[in-house]
């Protein structure tokens, strides 16, 4: 089966590493990527709606939070921000 509809939901901040216990910040280059790929897998790219729940100490340094909104746009979805 091949999804229709993703939905991306986040606090755009930080993940853990698994390999090796480490966490920082989730590159919007690499979702991008990531999406990218993913998308070329599909027979038609999926919609990818975007729930944004921003942490308050969110900078814009280029991690995910600050592009969930061009996610969303790029890939014919909504973006949502609940809060802050």
């Amino acid at each position: 089966m091949q999804p229709d509809v993703i939905f991306l939901i986040s606090d755009g901040g930080y993940f853990a590493n698994r390999e090796n216990g480490s966490a920082g910040p989730v590159p919007l280059g690499d979702v991008l990527k990531l999406i990218g790929s993913l998308q070329k897998e599909l027979p038609s790219d999926a919609r990818i709606h975007a729930i944004h729940f921003p942490d308050p100490r969110e900078k814009d340094d280029g991690r995910i939070g600050s592009g969930m909104r061009r996610i969303a746009d790029r890939n014919d979805g909504q973006y949502r921000r609940i809060g802050n």
